[in-house]
């Protein structure tokens, strides 16, 4: 680890631990759209981002640490205390799912190295920039936020890979392959109710491979593709508009909702 990293983690670290009650009065601050409070709940859990990306050793530790925060971001909007759970117990799921994607994805989309980490930077980038501003970046502005100092991205690098991606996953649905378990596993923000999430990934894979090939494509490129795919982005592979990929997406999820459904498969 190199010594500026060590101070930037020392740095991430130094908030004071929230106690119980604390969190509750955050966390009630946060559903009402206090920023502050936010801010406060997300920084004195930065120890536990930085805890848990140094486990996942293949990947370099900012850039997980930079993904893991993302987790964190999503634990705190989340977060109901009337449940019972202290905070750190909740993040910790919603942080290692992020890196467990964020991981092993890739593996989907059998994208060569450099290529790999350009994705996890687009996809860090766009995150970050619907969290701030709202709405989708452009290829042209994802070129800026990804390009740095000697490393210079255009929009149709953005585009071509983007392409390189669409082309790996639909070759893998023609083949008729089934994605790992870890991909299945990983699929941690699919809208599914929360005692689909508590089950074992085999559940997720007979849903998944159950569905025809289209609402198949739609389920993975929008929410197992890194960066996760746009309406917009899904119509034009599969050359239908985004209002008729909504359509097929609410589709396949009301299926996955549907007991009966879940019985027909047996998984109920």
């Amino acid at each position: 680890m190199s010594g500026d990293l060590a101070e930037v983690i020392k740095s991430l670290c130094s908030a004071a631990l929230l106690s119980r009650q604390e969190e509750a009065a955050l966390a009630a601050k946060v559903k009402a759209g206090d920023m502050a409070a936010r801010e406060r709940m997300i920084l004195s859990n930065m120890r536990l981002v930085v805890s848990i990306a140094k486990t996942f050793r293949n990947i370099p530790l900012e850039d997980a640490i930079d993904d893991g925060v993302f987790g964190l971001m999503r634990a705190v909007e989340c977060y109901d205390p009337a449940r019972g759970v202290r905070f750190s117990t909740y993040a910790t799921w919603w942080i290692r799912q992020r890196l467990l994607r964020f991981n092993q994805t890739y593996a989907l989309v059998r994208l060569p190295p450099d290529k790999q980490t350009l994705v996890g930077k687009i996809e860090r980038a766009k995150s970050e920039y619907v969290q701030r501003l709202g709405g989708e970046p452009s290829d042209e502005t994802l070129a800026e936020l990804v390009s740095r100092k000697g490393r210079r991205y255009s929009a149709e690098n953005i585009r071509s890979l983007r392409t390189s991606k669409s082309k790996s996953l639909l070759q893998s649905l023609d083949g008729q392959e089934t994605m790992p378990d870890s991909i299945y596993a990983a699929a941690v923000e699919a809208p599914f109710e929360p005692s689909m999430r508590n089950e074992q990934s085999e559940t997720l894979r007979k849903l998944v491979d159950s569905l025809p090939l289209r609402e198949r494509y739609v389920i993975m490129a929008r929410y197992f593709s890194v960066p996760q795919k746009t309406l917009e982005e899904v119509g034009n592979v599969l050359k239908i508009t985004r209002e008729r990929v909504r359509q097929i997406e609410y589709l396949a999820l009301r299926k996955f909702r549907t007991s009966e459904y879940r019985q027909k498969l047996g998984i109920e």
